[in-house]
């Protein structure tokens, strides 16, 4: 069984705002639409095998789960259901322009996915 940091929300209460406010466009992309696809980001982050990315370090990781807080990034406006990552990197391969957008958020307020990749559930 998959946990969070703390129960500011529920897995179930996330997949709503989730599905209510950025419904997935088809059964191939990767997106929560379960409770089984929300990961803990403490074990994601604490994991040896952790360094998908190279802009968002074991060091950095271990800071944000320290504070509760991380920078994240997207290519769009951050909205409910929004996806975002600690990676700038990979934010700006999505960006068709170049532009990206950047936010501090609580850990909480994103359903993590995996260790680069969750979606807003808290604004």
């Amino acid at each position: 069984m998959k946990r969070l940091i703390r129960a500011d929300m529920s897995k179930e209460d996330m997949v709503k705002t989730i599905t209510d406010n950025n419904p997935a466009y088809n059964e191939g992309a990767t997106w929560i639409r379960t409770e089984d696809d929300i990961a803990d980001v403490q074990e994601l982050w604490t994991d040896e095998d952790f360094g998908m990315y190279p802009d968002f370090t074991k060091e950095m990781a271990e800071k944000a789960l320290k504070e509760g807080k991380v920078v994240v990034y997207s290519s769009k406006p951050f909205e409910l259901g929004s996806f975002v990552t600690p990676s700038k990197m990979y934010a700006e391969s999505y960006s068709g322009n170049g532009k990206i957008y950047s936010q501090e958020m609580n850990l909480n307020d994103i359903a993590w996915i995996d260790e680069g990749e969750g979606q807003i559930v808290k604004l």
